[in-house]
Formats: C-alpha cells, structure tokens, sequence
C-alpha cells in the first residue's frame, strides 16, 4: 500500500477549521500566516488558501513558495516544485473568476484522491473554500497547473515549525442531511451599522430593470446574489423579494464588507469603498482604492494597502475614489439608463464620506438625496459592474485634478486588455459607434433641452411662415 503523502495528511488533519465570524480569528488560521512568515496578518478575512497550503508542506518538512512576501498569493504556486501529473497529493492551482486565466489571482490546493478516467473536475481539499477547509469539486477547465513538491532548502528564513503527529478526522460527506437554517448575525459593528445605513437609503425597494446587469433587486441584493447565498446555507430556492432584514446584513457584511476590510478602513474610506464595492464589486472597488494609493493595484486587501493609508490624507483619498468612480460609470454601456441615478448616488456617497472623515465637501454646495420615484429609485441600484470599450478613462469625461492619477491607473487594472490609446487612435468605424453612443447618453440625459430646441426649430421653420401666409393673405 502506497505512503500517503504527508503533506496530504496535515491537510486532512485540519477538516474541522473555519472562519469566526466576526472581528475574532482563528487561532490556527493566524498560525498559518505566521507559518509563512507573515505575522503581521492576524485576521482570518484575508484569503488564506496559500498560506494553509504552505503550512501544510512546511509541517511535512518541505518548504513553501517564494518569493515569500508573494507566497500568499495562489499564484506563486503555479512554478512551485516540479510539474506534475494529475494525481493525488499534487499541488493543484485553479482560477476562480469569470475572468478565467486572464485574473492573475488564483487558488491553491491539494488533489485528494486520483482522478477518475474521463472526469471533468478534480475533488481538491484546501483552505478558504467557503471560509473552511473542506473538499470541493474543481472543473478541470479552471486548472492553470498541477505541482509536486520537492525537498531543498527554503532560501528565506522562516519560523522553526514542530509537526506533530496529525489525528486525520473522518471526511465529511458531500452532501449535508439536514439543511441548516439561518443562523443569527454575528455583525454588530457600530461601525458597519453606520455604513450600512447609508448605502441603503441609495438601494430603493425591489426593482427588475431590463437594462441592469445584476437583474432583480432587492435592496441592493440580486437575485444571484440571494441564490448563491441560500445555497450556502443548503437553503431551498426563493425570491429575492422574500429577503429577511438577517439575511441581508449577513450577505452585505460577508460578500463586501469583509473582502473590503471595512473594519480597518478610517471613517470616510470605508463608506466610499464599500459602497462601490456594492455597485461594482469589492475587488474593483479595491483596485481603485490602491491606485489612487499609489501601491499595486491587485484587487485584494492587505498589509501594504492598510500601511498607505495610515500614511496618506483620509479626506484626499475619499475623494480621489469617489472621483475615480464616477469617471468609470460615465464609460459604461448601460449610463444611458442609469447615468443620472449613479451621479446622484456617488455625489452623495461622496459628501456623507467626507463628513465621515470629519471634513466639509465644499464642492457640493447642496446635499444630494435619493430619487424617490420608481425607475428613478431603479437606476440609482443598478449594477455598475460591466465595463463599456477599453478606451482611455479620459474619454469617459472630466475628472477632478485631484484624482486623475488613480483614475488612470485604476481603469487600467479593471479588466486586463490590450492597452488602448484615445479616440484619435481608434479606427474610423469605432470612432463612429461611440459618437453614436455619446449622442444617445446626451439625448436621453438631457432630453427637455432637445424637446425644446425642436419645438423651437419647428415653429421656425413651419409656424412662422404659416402665419405669415396667413396674414399676407
């Protein structure tokens, strides 16, 4: 009978690990990032599957990926030890994004059994799979590489590890026999109560507009949003009309509170962080945070981003983001529908974030509200999460001086493509189409102007002849 791979085992042994919800962390969690040589991280809300990974080979005397201050990063596996041949214990690296291989971010795990012939995904046990280690099926599509360890001598300097012997629990089975129910939420922030807030005077009600990439709405919450989450908890199916008030804190505070570090943030950055992180996803929302930071824009918070922040001005930064976001809704295919809403929403985020910060937006001499009407209510919670063409930020429209640095850089970061210049350098029939699509974004944002200006034309050019005939006559 083949020895079982020991770093295999030390996986195994930590089955029963999860998240505490919560600003508390997991013990063990946070032996991991120390494992690595990361102590500095002490929250278990930062993506730990590398670091697990990492832990579980340097428990089994081999070492884990460099460089180390990249070594929390799936990727930095994808090089690591030898390639390999699909088969148990191996390293496997995956994408887990609809970006597919063209997101640099990755996750890591390890290959729990042999692959049957013919499968199209591969049983893969790790950390940070639904907050936990447990065991998933991963599509064998989303593999970017498969690794086997080797034994050397890590080049770095790392913690003394003691490896004790692993006590290997029963794995779970995969499919739960009670579905549990709702538990109660564990977010009682002060601090997130507030934001929260907030954000959701801009959301509205249910909405259902065509035109919105998130589809059905429920204060703020799509539908694929609700199904995912219920799903989570092995829930049946739903409307998302039929949301409870705990539900929807719970999926605010877990898909865009915590991935933003909401907690950590100073009062201001973390209203305008998360609310664009609730219109346009937290990653993105993080990207632009970092350019106008001016660290490297990966999409995930940490360390380095936090350190640019104690140093930088709250104030400054809240507006360079909200600038920065603004700018990037004026580019997107669906502005023409919900332009008017989204400039209203982010000037207010905008204005609530700087006084946050203990400061006067001078800028915006009255308060902006939420539109109260319907489709009005509609456009200010579509989704803004759908980038148009990728052509210069600058043709999107102005951008505060303040913030034309980070908007620049954050666009560029936003979905990975071929750089592309300004309108000059875009053929004749793409110049076109976007002169099209800006005539279309005027007329329908400014449609009395354009009502006027044609009853003006038209009594011109046919009323006042008329009466002239008439009175010559």
């Amino acid at each position: 009978m083949a020895t079982e791979a020991p770093w295999l085992e030390r996986a195994k042994s930590d089955l029963t690990l999860h998240e505490i919800p919560g600003p508390a962390a997991a013990s063990r969690i946070k032996q991991m990032f120390f494992t690595v040589g990361h102590p500095e991280v002490t929250s278990d809300e930062v993506s730990w599957c590398a670091a697990a990974t990492g832990t579980w080979l340097r428990e089994a005397g081999y070492p884990t990926s460099e460089p180390l201050h990249l070594n929390l990063t799936g990727a930095s596996y994808e090089k690591y030890g030898r390639s390999s041949a699909a088969k148990k214990g191996a390293i496997v690296i995956s994408t887990y994004t609809r970006l597919g291989r063209k997101d640099w971010r990755r996750h890591v795990g390890i290959m729990l059994t042999d692959p049957r012939p013919g499968a199209k995904s591969y049983k893969v046990i790790g950390g940070n799979q639904s907050d936990e280690v447990s065991v998933i099926n991963i599509p064998i599509k989303k593999v970017t590489a498969i690794r086997w360890p080797e034994l050397r001598e890590q080049s770095e300097s790392l913690p003394t590890v003691d490896r004790p012997k692993p006590s290997i629990p029963t794995l779970p089975s995969p499919v739960p026999t009670v579905a549990p129910a709702v538990g109660p939420v564990q977010v009682t922030s002060s601090k997130f109560n507030e934001v929260l807030k907030e954000t959701l005077r801009w959301e509205g009600l249910y909405s259902n507009d065509p035109h919105d990439s998130g589809g059905a709405t429920m204060r703020g919450v799509t539908t694929a949003r609700y199904r995912a989450y219920r799903k989570s908890k092995g829930l049946p199916h739903q409307s998302v009309r039929k949301i409870a008030d705990k539900e929807l804190r719970e999926i605010y505070s877990k898909y865009y509170w915590k991935p933003v570090w909401g907690e950590q943030l100073p009062d201001g950055l973390d209203l305008a962080v998360f609310d664009f992180g609730v219109n346009s996803g937290p990653s993105r929302a993080i990207r632009f945070l970092q350019s106008a930071l001016g660290v490297r824009a990966d999409g995930e918070m940490g360390p380095i981003t936090l350190g640019a922040i104690e140093a930088a001005d709250v104030e400054e930064k809240t507006k360079q983001v909200c600038d920065a976001r603004l700018t990037f809704v004026r580019g997107l295919d669906n502005y023409w529908r919900f332009g008017r809403g989204w400039e209203n929403r982010i000037k207010g985020i905008r204005r609530a974030a700087v006084e946050r910060a203990g400061a006067d937006d001078a800028p915006l001499d009255s308060v902006p509200e939420p539109m109260v009407d319907g489709n009005k209510q509609s456009a200010e919670q579509g989704r803004a999460d759908t980038e148009k063409t990728r052509v210069n930020p600058k043709v999107a429209g102005g951008l505060a001086a303040g913030g034309a640095s980070a908007v620049g850089a954050a666009a560029k970061t936003s979905i990975p493509a071929a750089p592309v210049g300004t309108v000059e350098d875009l053929s004749l029939w793409s110049q076109v189409a976007k002169g099209i699509q800006d005539f279309g974004s005027s007329f329908i944002n400014n449609w009395e102007f354009f009502l006027l200006a044609g009853v003006v034309w038209g009594a011109t050019v046919y009323g006042i002849p008329a009466l002239y005939r008439r009175f010559r006559k």
